[in-house]
C-alpha cells in the first residue's frame, strides 16, 4: 500500500496556492496516520479548473482542495459562476473518486451541501486551521486510502496476470482459440475481480473467513432484474428470493422474465430465533450458523446484518409466492447475496425440501452379516 497522500490544490490566486502549499504538509504529515501508516503528503497545484480536470484524469489524487469560483475574462454573473462550479464538482465525481474540500470568499452556493466526502470552508474568515481540520477529517474517514489500495491492487493483479498468463498464451488465445481483444479483456476483468474478492490482502492466500458485509452486493448490478438471494423489504418485513435466476432473467427481445410469481422466504430476527430454540452457548451458536438446528432441523439459513436489516435467519417454513407486479410496486430492493452464498442458500433450500425419510435398517442384523468377528 502506498504510504503517501496525493493532494491537488486548485486556486487562481497564486498567493493562496503558495500559502496552502506551505500550510498543508506540516499539518498533515504529523497527524494523518491512517490504519497504521504515517502518510507523507505530495502536493500538486494548478490555477484553473480545466487544468485540474486534466490532472485528475491523469493522476489519482487522494484529496482535491479547490476554490469554487474563478475569475473569468469579461467577468460573469453569480448564476454562471454557480453553474460552472457545480459542473467542476460533477466532472470530478465522474472522473475519479476523490474527496473534495471546497472553499470560497463569496457566498456559499445553494446547491452545495456538506457530505461525508464533500466539505465546504468559508475562505473569507481566513481560518486556515479549519481548512486543515476538514482536510484531515476527510482523510481519516479511511475511504481515500482504501480507494487507493483498491486501485493499487487492481494494477498489481492486472500486471501479474498479463505477464504470467497473457504473455505466454496470447498467441494461442488469439489464433487457435479465436478470442478477440474484447473477450480477452473480459477474461482479465473476471480474473482480477475474482482474485480481489477471494484473496486475503494480509496473507496473499484465499480467505477462509469473511465479515458479514462480504455476503452482499449493494447496490445490485442489474437494476431491472431480480436474482436468487435478493433481499427485498416492505416496511420492516424482509424477505429473500428463492426463485432461480434463470426464471427471473429477462431474455433478449422481451421486457419481462419467465416467472410471473417469485418464491420468497421470510426473514426473522436472529435474536428471536435463537431464544426460541434455546441457543445460549458458543458451540450451539456455531451449529446454528451452519443451519444444524430448528424444528425441523435445517429450516433456517443465517444472514448477517446489513444496513437497516439486523442479523436474521431465513425461515424455509415461512414461504410466500409474490406476484412480480406486487414485488415491483410494493417492495424495495435491499441487497443481493453474492456468490457462493446465494448458491449455498439454494442448496440448503433444495436439501430441506428434498429430504426423504426412510425407516432405519436393523443394525443388529447387519452386524451379524458384516461384522462376523464381533457377532460373538
Amino acid at each position: 500500500m502506498s504510504e503517501f497522500l496525493h493532494v491537488l490544490l486548485v486556486d487562481d490566486d497564486e498567493d493562496v496556492l503558495r500559502q496552502l502549499e506551505a500550510l498543508l504538509p506540516d499539518s498533515l504529515v504529523s497527524s494523518a496516520a491512517v490504519h497504521g501508516f504515517n502518510l507523507d503528503v505530495v502536493i500538486d497545484s494548478c490555477s484553473d479548473f480545466s487544468e485540474a480536470i486534466r490532472k485528475i484524469r491523469l493522476v489519482r489524487y487522494d484529496l482535491v482542495i479547490s476554490d469554487i469560483y474563478q475569475k473569468q475574462a469579461g467577468g460573469g454573473n453569480q448564476a454562471d459562476e454557480n453553474a460552472r462550479a457545480r459542473g467542476v464538482v460533477d466532472e470530478i465525481k465522474k472522473t475519479r473518486f476523490s474527496p473534495i474540500l471546497l472553499y470560497t470568499s463569496s457566498s456559499r452556493p445553494e446547491w452545495l451541501e456538506d457530505g461525508v466526502f464533500l466539505r465546504y470552508v468559508d475562505k473569507a474568515g481566513g481560518d486556515e486551521e479549519e481548512l486543515v481540520k476538514q482536510a484531515v477529517e476527510l482523510i481519516r474517514t479511511g475511504i481515500p486510502t482504501a480507494a487507493r489500495a483498491i486501485h493499487d491492487s487492481i494494477d498489481s493483479q492486472s500486471a501479474q496476470y498479463i505477464w504470467d498468463f497473457f504473455e505466454e498464451y496470447h498467441t494461442q488465445l488469439a489464433n487457435d482459440g479465436g478470442a478477440s481483444a474484447s473477450e480477452m479483456e473480459r477474461v482479465l476483468r473476471r480474473r482480477v475481480a475474482t482474485s480481489m474478492s477471494r484473496i486475503d490482502a494480509g496473507t496473499g492466500s484465499e480467505a477462509s473467513k469473511v465479515h458479514g458485509i462480504e455476503y452482499y452486493i449493494f447496490p445490485k448490478i442489474a437494476k431491472d432484474e431480480y436474482r436468487l438471494g435478493e433481499i427485498v423489504s416492505v416496511s420492516s418485513d424482509y424477505r429473500i428470493i428463492l426463485t432461480p435466476h434463470c426464471q427471473l432473467h429477462v431474455q433478449r427481445g422481451s421486457n419481462r422474465p419467465k416467472a410471473d410469481y417469485v418464491l420468497t422466504a421470510k426473514l426473522e430476527p436472529a435474536g428471536t430465533v435463537l431464544e426460541e430454540c434455546s441457543i445460549t452457548k458458543p458451540g450451539d451458536l456455531r451449529r446454528a450458523l451452519s443451519g444444524k438446528f430448528g424444528k425441523p432441523e435445517g429450516r433456517y439459513f443465517f444472514l448477517p446484518r446489513f444496513l437497516s436489516m439486523g442479523d436474521s435467519f431465513c425461515d424455509f417454513m415461512q414461504l410466500e409466492s409474490i406476484s412480480l407486479e406486487r414485488l415491483e410496486t410494493e417492495f424495495k430492493p435491499h441487497a443481493v447475496l453474492d456468490t457462493p452464498f446465494a448458491e449455498s442458500l439454494q442448496a440448503r433450500f433444495a436439501s430441506f425440501y428434498g429430504s426423504v425419510g426412510t425407516p432405519d435398517l436393523d443394525s443388529d442384523e447387519l452386524a451379524v452379516r458384516l461384522l462376523p468377528q464381533r457377532s460373538g
